[in-house]
């Protein structure tokens, strides 16, 4: 075969890690080898940055309401873990969602001609991807951004379990990640565990005096940073109630959290943490800031990067950020984190949901700049030698290169 062979990616949500990390795999793709075409659900910002890299895009409904990433990092549970509960949610899922989604993507498909499919996320919201593979014997691969967690005896095991059959490969981004998915049998050759891509250099932001003052740290002693949707599971909370303690430390430090709420429970949630900052009397040392996109500019502004989210994390990816920006971070000890961070050498592991510990791990790193500054040091050179878009494509290519050399012959029609 001459000539580039077009991937089609499915990407089901318009925000949140997993299409960041898309548009760095899509960055690092050699044009020579692969044509990228990225499906997503609906029309969102990220379209506009996808089309930039020369991709081309399709939006399955364009008059469909904007589809977000879970609220939690585990997915959802059922309401009443029942088997008959599950059945239910199952047979809406499937005509309200899943079979309307496979007939518009099976559509496209066809149109676009691809040798692969991608499906990023992972099976449960990629069976319209995965029927589509079936359908027209073109091959898959998943990209497991998630932590699995259904409950026993609910019937999205079995069905995932039948799903996976038909993927080729399945891309990891933690071993923690791997691990959450034995139940669905996958065997090991199957499994390739990846780091997720960065385009590191964009990180080397010099601080601007500007946006200091646009966020409302202009002048201010210590600036605490963090970054993530505002949701229960990211821990919010637990930094505002462990920032007291930080200023009996240092009095001028300053709290900066980047990101907005996508849901009711996230609207909810914040209106709980505007609340908490103004009952612990932090009203001038908080400041919410929405969600940006120049968040190498932000984090040129920290002098410590917080991640405490309260669930484990598949991943981590502001954590990685904040290594490849040279910013000592403290990050809660769960999920794939402790993959990332090695505690005391490239970054801080404290325990989830602990506001003492959360505090003494920032202290500490406020307390002696010069080992913090060798810390971040330490970072940024194990985020250039692991996670670069250039390592991560070469992994991920390679796995394509395998899958297209026993592909069957696609079906048109």
């Amino acid at each position: 075969m001459t000539g580039p062979r077009t991937v089609l990616y499915v990407q089901q949500f318009g925000d949140g890690g997993s299409v960041t990390s898309l548009l760095d795999l899509v960055r690092g793709l050699d044009p020579s080898r692969y044509r990228p075409v990225v499906v997503f659900r609906t029309t969102n910002p990220f379209v506009a940055e996808f089309e930039a890299l020369d991709a081309r895009v399709v939006c399955m409904f364009d008059d469909a309401p904007a589809v977000v990433a879970p609220s939690s990092a585990l997915g959802r549970r059922n309401v009443d873990g029942s088997r008959s509960g599950s059945l239910r949610r199952e047979v809406r899922r499937w005509v309200r969602r899943d079979l309307p989604a496979y007939r518009r993507l099976r559509a496209i498909t066809q149109a676009e001609r691809p040798a692969l499919i991608h499906a990023n996320n992972e099976i449960r919201t990629n069976r319209d991807a995965l029927l589509t593979s079936v359908r027209l014997r073109i091959p898959v691969v998943v990209h497991m951004r998630w932590l699995y967690d259904q409950p026993d005896g609910d019937l999205t095991v079995p069905t995932d379990r039948l799903l996976a059959k038909a993927v080729a490969r399945f891309f990891f981004i933690s071993r923690a990640a791997a691990e959450t998915y034995g139940r669905l049998r996958i065997p090991e050759p199957k499994q390739i565990v990846v780091d997720n891509p960065f385009a590191i250099d964009d990180y080397r932001a010099e601080p601007s005096a500007e946006l200091a003052d646009e966020l409302g740290v202009g002048g201010a002693g210590p600036v605490l940073v963090h970054i993530g949707r505002i949701t229960p599971w990211k821990g919010q909370d637990v930094l505002l109630r462990a920032l007291p303690a930080i200023l009996e430390h240092d009095p001028a430090t300053r709290v900066v959290f980047v990101g907005a709420a996508t849901d009711a429970k996230g609207e909810a949630f914040e209106v709980e943490l505007r609340d908490l900052v103004a009952a612990l009397g932090l009203t001038d040392q908080v400041h919410f800031v929405g969600a940006r996109r120049d968040i190498a500019d932000v984090l040129a502004l920290a002098t410590v990067v917080v991640h405490c989210s309260t669930t484990p994390e598949p991943f981590g990816r502001v954590v990685v950020e904040a290594m490849a920006a040279q910013r000592p971070v403290v990050a809660a000890r769960a999920g794939g984190v402790p993959e990332i961070v090695t505690d005391g050498v490239t970054g801080r592991l404290v325990a989830p949901s602990d506001p003492d510990g959360l505090a003494r791990g920032v202290i500490e790193l406020l307390a002696d700049p010069a080992a913090s500054d060798a810390m971040a040091a330490r970072a940024r050179a194990e985020v250039e030698q692991r996670f670069s878009i250039e390592a991560h494509s070469r992994v991920v290519q390679a796995a394509y290169d395998q899958v297209l050399s026993s592909r069957r012959e696609p079906r048109r029609s």
